[in-house]
């Protein structure tokens, strides 16, 4: 059996077995599920809106947004989307760097149901041209 020893301003304690470490993870895998049990994306962020709506969630270089703000944001982008034609199956393919607004747009397009393909923003040329031509099966 492991053992810390010889470690200064550790405590020595004995390291859980394996069964141990197996039943921990089961025991949060267990209570991740019953807060979550098939939750969509839309449920989870309407969720977490509705119990932090007056908390920080996002900071830029110039402001801070809440829960609260950054939702207003996104049923705005969801809005948009809706107005265009985008609806529950759709696929909607992003390139932009990761920030406020790419978070945004996949909560939006999570309300309205729409797939996204998520591409880096390093392809260019022909790269970005056959990832643009290609079609799902």
């Amino acid at each position: 059996m492991w053992q810390r020893t010889g470690v200064s301003n550790v405590r020595d304690e004995r390291l859980p077995t394996p069964d141990e470490s197996e039943a921990r993870l089961r025991e949060v895998q267990a209570k991740i599920a019953a807060r979550t049990p098939d939750a969509t994306l839309a449920q989870w962020w309407s969720g977490r809106v509705e119990v932090a709506s007056t908390r920080v969630m996002v900071c830029t270089d110039d402001r801070a947004l809440t829960y609260g703000e950054f939702d207003t944001l996104v049923q705005r982008v969801a809005n948009w989307g809706s107005v265009r034609g985008l609806e529950s199956g759709d696929t909607v393919a992003l390139q932009l760097p990761t920030g406020p607004a790419f978070l945004a747009l996949i909560l939006a397009m999570g309300e309205l149901g729409v797939c996204m393909s998520l591409l880096g923003t390093g392809l260019r040329g022909a790269s970005l041209e056959c990832v643009r031509r290609w079609r799902p099966v």
